[in-house]
């Protein structure tokens, strides 16, 4: 019976939607007998999905995507049990239902953009093709980033149990929707938070950044002893490809891609603060976002929660090491996180508590707090009623950049990582030289590698690449493996001490977990294979 059960909800995921999970302001996006003939209602619910649930990128996906990173740790104060502690600590198994309600979650993207996309295809609509291809990329780059190779579902009329692709031929089948969306989407957004080719083009840097680092610093370490059988190996390996292009390839493809949204219509807005306030939003969208998920005044508690994507305002507390990246006058700290303490009782929301502190307690008391409200006394609680991005013209600069010093050019490189450094340095338009100067002096890495990517972890905070980016570097164990648990003062650091000292171990003990494991619900009932290291239950 409990087989029959979960055989049932499988097929629900793949041949239904959800009401909840595609509600807009306006209701004909809902999937209905009514609408299953228009490629462009099917399309919006491909969108709509990423606001739907809490496992959406309101919350758990967020968790996933920073956690186990070297940028935030678990709020040990408040927990030291459960799965969100698994999820945060490396202590997760197949059973935590975290991972399995995001695995559903991705899914039911994938079927969404399917639907959009077999319509469109027998309509001849391409540029809505182009778009549904474009989000049935991402809800799979998002997969094979976290689980390594998965089933890859084409059509709405798949076998649901199509057995797991490996990760090459997933991270090629992305490339290919990505393609087609960059050759076929719009020039500009059809309405706000649509995506468009530069969209396709920003994503296609990011996975040719993936593969081409992936391969050359070795990410297969993390499997080493554990996956001895080929048909197990090649489902989180990035060696032995049939595809030949080479690294040096791949980082030719990320400038070649990179450069088409650098030299298009993007541009910095000049308030770093902007990206993440309510009363910054249009300005953002009109000349920095690429992607972003749009909130709903009328479907709140499917947007983000209040000063993030997730609930981290608690849960999570930044590390020692994160913090210790910025220099005080760069304008992005303030809008990182704050003191944990009560100022004006006029600025609580509910139990969240409205922050513009810039200093950071010596003890770790500290908060992450980087979307917020304009006004704190907000008729809308805890829930934001701003957009929040998901790719933003700088990571872009900050990938060319990348691309450009792996392909021989580290002037070229420099320069455009000056210009998201001076964004940083400014008031307004204006760039405050003495600033720019006292950041770049400390800054300043000899390994122009790894200043970039510390210059990435301070731009792109808690926006969900920091564990993507320590992986495809190489550096995942090792910042792991040099987070303190203790204060600056040398003291035992309450809040993120204990959290810190179970990812070290956890990962220690058992390394495969850099990839998360396959639900075990689905290795049961459609016969996966599991993920290396990780026992059948």
């Amino acid at each position: 019976m409990k087989d029959c059960k979960i055989i049932v909800l499988l097929l629900l995921v793949f041949t239904t939607f959800s009401c909840e999970d595609y509600l807009e302001p306006n209701p004909e996006s809902l999937v209905t007998p009514e609408n299953m003939d228009d490629p462009e209602l099917l399309l919006r619910g491909a969108y709509e999905h990423l606001r739907g649930s809490n496992e959406s990128w309101k919350i758990t996906t967020m968790m996933y995507l920073i956690a186990g990173s070297d940028e935030a740790t678990q709020n040990a104060k408040r927990t030291q049990s459960g799965e969100e502690w698994g999820i945060a600590t490396f202590g997760y198994n197949t059973t935590n239902t975290m991972i399995r309600d995001v695995w559903t979650f991705l899914y039911g993207g994938i079927n969404a953009s399917n639907h959009a996309i077999a319509l469109s295809k027998k309509l001849n609509k391409p540029k809505i093709e182009a778009e549904a291809r474009f989000m049935r990329g991402f809800y799979y780059f998002t997969l094979a980033t976290l689980h390594g190779g998965v089933p890859i579902i084409k059509t709405p009329d798949d076998d649901p149990f199509t057995q797991r692709a490996s990760l090459e031929e997933v991270l090629l089948f992305i490339e290919e929707d990505w393609k087609f969306a960059f050759e076929n989407g719009p020039e500009n957004p059809v309405m706000a938070g649509r995506t468009t080719k530069y969209t396709a083009a920003g994503f296609l840097a990011k996975l040719y950044l993936y593969i081409g680092g992936s391969q050359q610093n070795n990410v297969d370490a993390a499997i080493e002893g554990v996956a001895s059988v080929p048909e197990v190996k090649k489902l989180v390996s990035f060696k032995d490809w049939s595809d030949t292009r080479t690294p040096e390839t791949y980082f030719q493809l990320a400038e070649q891609f990179a450069s088409e949204v650098y030299y298009g219509r993007y541009s910095l807005i000049d308030n770093y603060r902007d990206n993440f306030r309510k009363s910054g939003e249009d300005m953002a969208r009109s000349n920095e976002w690429l992607f972003n998920i749009e909130a709903s005044d009328l479907h709140l508690n499917g947007n983000p929660e209040a000063f993030n994507a997730s609930k981290w305002e608690r849960e999570f507390v930044p590390t020692y090491e994160f913090l210790d990246l910025y220099v005080k006058k760069d304008t992005r700290i303030g809008n990182i996180g704050s003191k944990a303490k009560k100022k004006d009782p006029t600025i609580e929301i509910g139990n969240h508590i409205f922050f513009e502190d810039t200093s950071f307690d010596s003890k770790g008391n500290n908060r992450i707090n980087k979307w917020r409200k304009d006004q704190a006394l907000d008729l809308h609680g805890r829930w934001l009623t701003m957009s929040v991005p998901l790719l933003r013209y700088s990571d872009v600069i900050l990938m060319l950049a990348e691309a450009k010093f792996l392909n021989g050019d580290e002037t070229g490189a420099r320069d455009l990582l000056n210009e998201v450094r001076e964004r940083a340095s400014s008031v307004g338009s204006e760039i405050d030289q003495v600033v720019l100067e006292e950041m770049n002096t400390a800054y300043f890495k000899s390994d122009f590698m790894e200043e970039l990517m510390d210059e990435r972890k301070r731009e792109l905070a808690f926006e969900g690449y920091s564990r993507i980016d320590l992986i495809r570097t190489g550096k995942f164990f090792s910042a792991i493996n040099s987070l303190t648990d203790e204060t600056s003062a040398g003291e035992e650091w309450e809040m993120g001490g204990p959290s810190i000292r179970a990812m070290k171990e956890n990962l220690a003990a058992h390394p495969y977990r850099m990839w998360l494991p396959i639900p075990a619900e689905q290795v049961s009932v459609a016969r996966y294979i599991q993920n290396p290291g990780y026992p059948i239950e």
